[in-house]
């Protein structure tokens, strides 16, 4: 029987035991809900024409942040290589809890 590298952390991360803490996951949630709502607007602004597409690449962009935010309330690493799309206010909430964790 072969066996696999992976265990049930690295298929589900959201069983991860590193997860986020409620102070992180409020901010996240917050900053989400203003980034859909943003979303929203951009996509009206589309409908109104967008002859350059740039409104389109905006929304995709901003789409995209909002499921990297998402992720982290999964449990994924907020220091990862893509930690650029969270805001200063995620990174600042995650330097504190790997300081209280010391």
């Amino acid at each position: 029987m072969a066996s696999n590298d992976f265990t049930t952390t690295e298929l589900n991360p959201c069983m991860s035991k590193d997860l986020p803490n409620a102070e992180q996951i409020d901010c996240a949630l917050n900053e989400i809900g203003h980034m859909a709502a943003a979303l929203e607007s951009i996509c009206w602004q589309v409908s109104q024409g967008d002859k350059e597409g740039d409104l389109i690449v905006a929304a995709a962009n901003l789409a995209a942040k909002i499921g990297w935010t998402a992720d982290r309330c999964c449990g994924f690493d907020i220091k990862s290589s893509d930690s650029w799309l969270m805001s200063p206010v995620w990174n600042q909430k995650a330097d504190k809890v790997e300081v209280d964790h010391i």
